[in-house]
């Protein structure tokens, strides 16, 4: 039976979360459901839902409290009281946001009809709507929680994301994470499962076919991320220089960090060895024209790319780093983990460009973004 299903996101910038968003509306709409997709920032660069048929909404919360003067005031007030209770802003922000997005709800609902089941992704995402009980709602927690603040501030900031909410974690490791927070503070979820992000395997290998001019010509290794401290580029950069091997490193992505790694391959003589490709809508082709796709992140929730890379025929080397790694590495891709050490990962990309490993249709298949929808769908109706 057909339901109908909104997302709801923070932003549509190009990045992993977002595409993995894009990736589920795709796969709803294909198993012909009504799907609705609200992104509540404007981004530069954007991602969009490859089918017309899911129906398309921008609302930003934040600029609409920020017109009223009450709003500009409140807001203010949220960001000096965030100076001494530290990362407190998404409490006070969401106070707001949660009361707008019900408004939007109800006249979106008029419109369409109501949504079976809302689904929230992103820890930016769930954080504005954090007020919100609604039993349709399915919050995603896409990395494991790191606790640095004071005890008795995590308990608040915790109990009031996850209290008595159905939360769905991308892999096993982010569940784990969130059921020991979760124990730690006596707190109760309605419901804690795992749901594996979504990648359309199919479309992913015919975009992999596009061509792009920018794609070297010569054998190369490639790392599609953005270029932020979690997925720790700079390790990367230091074992790509410590291993020695005549492929040339891509890095496909952009972000805050861009500068100092330019500047850290600039110091370590490697400008002729190392190209920025920037952010591209379209990373696949990139990926499949790799030897070798190499993760180095310290965290790293799921590893979707991990999955997008072996869709394209390409093998990885992935640094066994907390969270979903171990989900997607599997049979004798377990040998291509590496601890996060320098010689550690240059000795891997060594070994991997002379023994490419052959992937295996079933490391891939378990991931095929219509068959997660479906069960997220049949998860909804029990």
């Amino acid at each position: 039976m057909a339901k109908r299903i909104l997302v709801v996101v923070r932003t549509l910038r190009i990045g992993g979360m977002e595409r993995v968003a894009v990736n589920l509306c795709d796969a709803f709409a294909e198993l012909g459901h009504e799907v609705h997709l609200l992104s509540m920032k404007h981004s530069r660069e954007e991602l969009g839902p490859e089918l017309d048929t899911v129906v398309m909404h921008q609302v930003d919360f934040d600029r609409i409290n920020r017109l009223t003067i009450i709003g500009l005031f409140y807001d203010f007030v949220s960001r000096v009281i965030n100076l001494f209770y530290r990362k407190s802003t998404f409490l006070w922000r969401g106070l707001y946001t949660a009361f707008y997005f019900s408004l939007w709800l109800r006249r979106t609902e008029k419109r369409y009809g109501k949504f079976d089941l809302i689904i929230v992704r992103g820890q930016g995402t769930f954080e504005y709507l954090w007020p919100l009980r609604d039993p349709r709602m399915l919050i995603f927690a896409e990395n494991i929680i790191r606790e640095s603040s004071p005890i008795a501030r995590r308990r608040i900031f915790a109990k009031a994301l996850y209290e008595g909410k159905r939360i769905a974690c991308v892999s096993s490791g982010v569940r784990q994470s969130v059921a020991e927070t979760l124990g730690r503070f006596q707190l109760h979820p309605a419901s804690l499962e795992v749901f594996s992000n979504p990648c359309p395997i199919s479309r992913i290998r015919e975009l992999s076919l596009q061509t792009d001019d920018d794609i070297p010509q010569e054998p190369y290794i490639v790392n599609v991320s953005r270029l932020v401290p979690q997925k720790n580029h700079r390790l990367l950069i230091d074992a790509y220089a410590r291993s020695g091997v005549k492929e040339r490193l891509v890095i496909v992505g952009g972000g805050s960090e861009e500068g100092r790694l330019r500047a850290q391959v600039r110091d370590m003589g490697l400008d002729e060895r190392v190209y920025f490709a920037g952010s591209r809508s379209n990373p696949y082709p990139w990926m499949k024209g790799a030897q070798l796709f190499v993760l180095t992140s310290s965290i790293e929730g799921f590893g979707v790319v991990l999955v997008e890379s072996m869709a394209c025929g390409t093998p990885v080397v992935a640094v066994d780093c907390p969270g979903g790694i171990r989900d997607v590495l599997i049979d004798e891709q377990v040998e291509f983990l590496v601890p996060e050490d320098v010689d550690a990962v240059a000795d891997k990309i060594r070994f991997a460009l002379k023994h490419p490993l052959a992937i295996q249709e079933h490391w891939v298949g378990r991931f095929e973004a219509r068959s997660i929808a479906r069960s997220i769908v049949e998860s909804r109706a029990q």
